[in-house]
């Protein structure tokens, strides 16, 4: 059974480019509500991964903010980022959780009609309470929505706010990652599926 996941207090006033500020509706953005815990395969290779994210749905914990999990492809990665976010709705509607791609981050970040490209893609996609990134390798081609996603990143550590990675690679071994993004996302528990 599930217990109801800590929400963090609102922050009021935030100066532009802080961890956005929940209004109290869920956003249900790019989540499969058919991706669940009670349909993932658990075996000795995905355990500790499993484990871990159904710790991060069930209550926020600053140890394992960011958590981050890490595979090859098709191993389950996703599917585990979904069951985060469909089970901290189940818990609490009110929670604002955003399922983000990096490359539709990148590619929202670089189109050329947007000016203030960070601004504009929260403003669109709306300001979650906790934040589900995928693909997370892809970013690193990139130095401008690298640099971006370091601040939104600090920003939601700072203020409590989860954060929950899938890769196909740890931080340590993405190439052209900035120090200091590795860093940040080397702060949580880092786990691999085999």
């Amino acid at each position: 059974s599930a217990a109801p996941s800590d929400k963090p207090s609102d922050k009021k006033d935030l100066p532009k480019k802080k961890a956005p500020i929940s209004s109290g509706t869920s956003i249900f953005q790019g989540l499969n509500p058919l991706t669940t815990f009670s349909n993932f395969v658990t075996a000795n290779s995905n355990r500790l991964a499993y484990s871990s994210a159904l710790d991060v749905a069930d209550g926020p914990s600053n140890n394992y903010n960011p958590l981050y999990i890490f595979s090859e492809f098709s191993l389950g990665k996703t599917h585990l980022l979904n069951a985060i976010g469909n089970l901290v709705i189940k818990n609490d509607p009110s929670v604002k959780v955003m399922y983000l791609s990096i490359d539709r981050f990148v590619r929202d970040f670089l189109s050329p009609d947007n000016t203030t490209p960070a601004d504009h893609f929260w403003e669109r996609g709306g300001s979650p309470d906790f934040l589900l990134v995928d693909d997370l390798h892809l970013i690193a081609e990139h130095k401008r929505p690298q640099e971006e996603f370091l601040v939104f990143c600090s920003s939601f550590l700072k203020s409590d706010k989860q954060i929950a990675i899938a890769a196909t690679y740890p931080p340590s071994k993405i190439p052209n990652l900035l120090p200091q993004l590795r860093s940040r996302l080397e702060w949580g528990l880092i786990t691999e599926i085999n």
